[in-house]
């Protein structure tokens, strides 16, 4: 029988540290919304997951997740078939958090550039 999806998902402390600096920009009010844009700019621009140590716990999967579910059926269509995909969208997020920081906070970027090509 395969493991059961985490119930919590969580961020490396650089990333925590990268989420508060992404709160002081003007594009987002609350952690939750830092980690699910993270993770839907990680899936769309098809950014390779970032697995991370030392996790640090962020949200629940209840209070992630909307209503009706979507994140999960979201990431197990982009990413692939999972049993685990809060497991996954962790490594996702990390990517994405990383890749927002560093073109929000560190280059200025407006988010809206980061879909142009």
């Amino acid at each position: 029988m395969p493991d059961k999806d985490v119930q919590t998902v969580g961020v490396s402390p650089a990333a925590d540290s990268m989420i508060k600096d992404l709160l002081e920009t003007d594009w987002f009010d609350r952690e939750v919304d830092v980690y699910r844009v993270s993770l839907s700019v990680a899936l769309g621009l098809g950014l390779k997951p970032h697995p991370a140590e030392g996790r640090v716990t962020k949200f629940n999967t209840g209070t992630l997740e909307t209503s009706p579910p979507q994140i999960a059926m979201i990431i197990q269509a982009v990413a692939g078939p999972t049993d685990r995909p809060f497991a996954l969208s962790q490594d996702y997020a990390e990517a994405g958090i990383r890749h927002l920081h560093e073109a929000l906070v560190v280059e200025g970027t407006m988010l809206h550039e980061l879909f142009q090509t």
